[in-house]
């Protein structure tokens, strides 16, 4: 029989990637994380809360990591992040029609984030981590 692996149980999680109409920047955060060297660039992201669907997650962290909302919300798929060792799935979101956010939602004790508006045409070879990697990916492939 073989070895019994570890997995971490971890709350699925939205990642969004946003769109402006002129000019087509993508909305980005930076900060520090544990698992890295030093800063990272990645695609507004976080956990679901207990009881919030992926689309209410998505509108909180809009808010909370980016101070923006959007009118219209595309749901573009999913996928798991890692599952050789975790239980997360993550469900990709585009946002459109941005503006700043009616109420202003301060970002997680744990978070250090600034944001970063990011051109579009290199924001593949910019962002830092797999998973906004992957959701750009889903994006651009269901454009």
């Amino acid at each position: 029989m073989p070895p019994r692996r570890r997995t971490t149980d971890s709350p699925s999680s939205v990642i969004l990637k946003l769109r402006f109409v002129i000019p087509p920047p993508s909305s980005s955060t930076t900060g520090s994380r544990p698992g890295s060297e030093g800063v990272t660039l990645e695609l507004p992201s976080g956990k679901l809360e207990p009881g919030e669907t992926p689309a209410e997650a998505a509108v909180r962290e809009l808010a909370e990591e980016c101070s923006l909302a959007a009118s219209e919300w595309r749901e573009l798929g999913g996928f798991w992040a890692v599952p050789s060792y975790s239980t997360e799935y993550v469900h990709v979101f585009e946002a459109s029609g941005i503006r700043p956010a009616d109420d202003v939602l301060v970002p997680d004790e744990d978070e250090d984030i600034e944001v970063r508006l990011v051109e579009l045409d290199g924001a593949l070879g910019e962002l830092s981590d797999a998973v906004s990697v992957a959701a750009l990916a889903l994006w651009r492939a269901s454009a």
